[in-house]
């Protein structure tokens, strides 16, 4: 199924255009939405994070993509969800031995105890 974008004006498959809520297709292509998206940033100094709701400069807290489009979370907020999500790794990983069902290991006294050289 051949669909034509609306700016380009050229036939293009399915799976070249973005997805509405609905499944249905947008007007243009990936590849004019890209553009227009650059277009219309390159002339931007600022932008609201998503994350935090703070307007930031874009040259120095946000990354881009390939196009040049910003991201929409800027970098600060991305690194402390990037470490929330190893931790919460982590801690899903690392099970206490009561949940495994193994005994807890007592540790080994370094001196001997009493008890210990009276049973030798």
């Amino acid at each position: 199924m051949s669909i034509v974008c609306a700016k380009c004006r050229v036939g293009k498959q399915l799976n070249d255009y973005k997805l509405d809520e609905q499944g249905v297709p947008f007007d243009i292509c990936i590849q004019c939405w890209n553009i227009n998206s650059a277009l219309f940033w390159s002339t931007k100094h600022f932008r609201i994070c998503k994350s935090c709701d703070e307007k930031l400069p874009i040259d120095k807290r946000f990354r881009k993509n390939q196009y040049g489009i910003p991201y929409a979370i800027c970098v600060t907020c991305y690194e402390t969800k990037v470490q929330e999500d190893y931790r919460k790794l982590r801690a899903s990983r690392i099970l206490p031995f009561e949940a495994i069902g193994k005994k807890v290991p007592s540790p080994e006294p370094k001196v001997p105890s009493k008890i210990i050289l009276l049973r030798r």
